[in-house]
């Protein structure tokens, strides 16, 4: 029987079920009971037995557990009918005008069973109903019984078929209606979830498409593939190992789930995972992670609790740069769309990373072309040997204790290796001269900003360093060279510059001049503090040369 059962069995539906069954008993035990006072006469004990029996068995309903109670539900269609039977009789017996209460246990079993449920329910409907009538119609020859039923109530009874026919007809039309919806919900629901992410995908991929073109910082780049990949795959532990082969270690950018990313770390090659999915050039899914798949250098995995992990190769140019790594604190928590999504996204974090190397040796190569330049200005005169090296050491402590921008900064050192590279117009005789320069000297002096600025202004890459080897010459108070700019019209670059290239100059000897100690130095530089100096300038270098005098240093560091 259980095999006609039109719906799933599931926990929440059978508890509600259940729930209804107990009610619905209830209210026929109501009922009865109701009619059994009103009625005067007596009641067979019979009867009472029937009743006494249907009020045990709601109360067993009660205590019954579920598994049980599915199985015995098929029996409660007759009990039903026997409730009925039971509250026709003290109602008005076979003309009571409770006859339609029949169609309950019909209709009933037509929304829980199949066909056969529903036409089952309806011969011992049939059935009851003839023993019924033969009780209450005693002394009277069957015959005339089965006319009786034939004459009043077979009418009935073809009704209340065909109503059981029809509702078994629309519960299965409704449930197929029913399942085929839900076939389409779950069919819509899974193209939502996957277009959804499709779509989550696509902006992944399209933001690292813009951290390419953006920008050209190792570390910035790494920065945002990590939070990509963390907003995509869902893992625990992501990481970006990038093989430098002079050191023969893995340098390690790492970001957890929920956790800021945390600063580069290095591992030594030899003693991880990473060392053979980068040998072989081929993904490596490590669905349960155990001992036996780590080294030494991969402890992290073990403190962390990763119990899968995904390694998938950084190859640039048919060559290994590092690994992308993800990883879970689930078991098999990866599926190959994961695996297939890491490694496409592997070959984008290539290419960025092999972008960004090339752009750092051209950097590399242009600096050195810079300090080239630097040089051979620094060498026409024996004072002024690595003076812009020196200097530019003093203006980037600045910078960096103001928490300028790392953009700036390089724009800033450009510029100052670069500021005097005007003094190839300089006679050398002006540059070496002993004494103090004559007027008409010092006025070809100060053009050397204005013939640096003509040198280079042809070379595009050092179009925004120009601004600051044009006014490093200008004063605070306006009495500066060449344009007389003041106050916070002089470039912030320069304003650095100035300072930074002041204070060299006077700790270095010159030739009408022995240089200066560091408490006269900057003794000189409060002095002309709002004058000739931006005092803000001041202020931070002089604090700079206050802390390397307490940590006992006489020189500046840059870190």
């Amino acid at each position: 029987m259980l095999s006609l059962y039109k719906f799933k069995w599931d926990e929440p539906f059978l508890k509600w079920l259940k729930k209804f069954m107990v009610w619905y008993t209830l209210l026929l035990s109501g009922l009865i009971t109701i009619s059994i006072t009103i009625v005067t006469p007596p009641v067979p004990s019979g009867l009472y037995l029937i009743f006494s029996s249907a009020i045990g068995i709601t109360l067993l309903f009660l205590i019954i557990p579920l598994q049980w109670f599915e199985k015995i539900l098929p029996l409660t269609i007759p009990g039903y009918i026997a409730f009925i039977h039971f509250f026709m009789t003290y109602t008005g017996g076979v003309g009571s005008p409770y006859h339609p209460l029949y169609f309950l246990p019909v209709i009933f079993a037509s929304f829980l069973f199949s066909y056969l449920g529903a036409v089952i329910a309806i011969i011992l409907v049939m059935a009851s109903h003839m023993i019924l009538e033969s009780v209450l119609l005693s002394g009277i020859p069957f015959y005339l019984v089965s006319y009786h039923f034939i004459m009043h109530d077979l009418p009935f009874f073809i009704i209340a078929v065909l109503l059981g026919i029809m509702g078994v007809f629309l519960a299965t039309r409704l449930k197929d209606d029913m399942e085929n919806l839900s076939h389409l919900f779950i069919q819509a629901e899974t193209a939502k979830n996957a277009f959804k992410r499709e779509l989550e995908i696509t902006k992944t991929l399209y933001n690292m498409d813009k951290v390419i073109l953006s920008t050209m910082d190792k570390k910035e780049i790494l920065r945002r593939c990590l939070e990509n990949l963390k907003s995509l795959l869902n893992g625990d532990y992501i990481s970006i190992a990038i093989f430098e082969s002079g050191k023969e270690e893995f340098k390690v950018v790492t970001s957890f789930s929920n956790s800021p990313i945390e600063e580069e770390s290095s591992i030594p090659f030899d003693s991880t995972i990473f060392k053979s999915t980068l040998s072989s050039q081929v993904s490596r899914y490590c669905p349960e992670v155990s001992s036996e798949d780590l080294l030494s250098g991969d402890a992290i995995f073990r403190d962390i609790g990763i119990k899968s992990l995904l390694i998938v190769p950084l190859i640039s140019k048919g060559s290994p740069i590092g690994t992308l790594n993800i990883g879970s604190a689930k078991k098999d928590q990866f599926t190959k769309d994961d695996i297939t999504l890491a490694e496409g996204y592997a070959l984008q974090v290539a290419i960025a990373i092999d972008n960004s190397n090339l752009y750092e040796n051209l950097q590399n190569l242009f600096l050195n072309t810079v300090l080239s330049f630097s040089s051979a200005i620094d060498a026409k005169s024996r004072w002024t040997q690595n003076h812009s090296a020196e200097v530019a050491k003093y203006a980037v402590a600045i910078a960096k204790r103001i928490g300028l921008h790392e953009s700036f900064i390089e724009k800033l050192r450009i510029a100052v290796l670069l500021h005097d590279i005007g003094k190839i117009g300089v006679p050398d005789a002006i540059l070496d001269k002993s004494s103090a320069l004559s007027k008409e000297e010092m006025i070809e002096m100060e053009k050397h900003s204005l013939y640096g600025v003509a040198i280079l202004q042809s070379i595009k890459e050092f179009k925004e360093v120009l601004p600051i080897v044009r006014h490093h010459h200008e004063s605070w108070d306006g009495t500066g060279y060449p344009d007389r700019l003041s106050g916070n019209k002089i470039p912030l670059g320069a304003r650095i510059l100035s300072v930074a290239d002041a204070f060299e100059s006077m700790i270095t000897d010159r030739p009408y001049r022995r240089g200066l100690t560091i408490d006269e130095t900057k003794e000189e530089l409060l002095k002309h503090s709002g004058k000739q100096f931006d005092p803000q300038i001041v202020s931070v270098l002089v604090s700079i040369l206050e802390d390397e005098t307490r940590k006992g240093s006489s020189a500046i560091t840059v870190e």
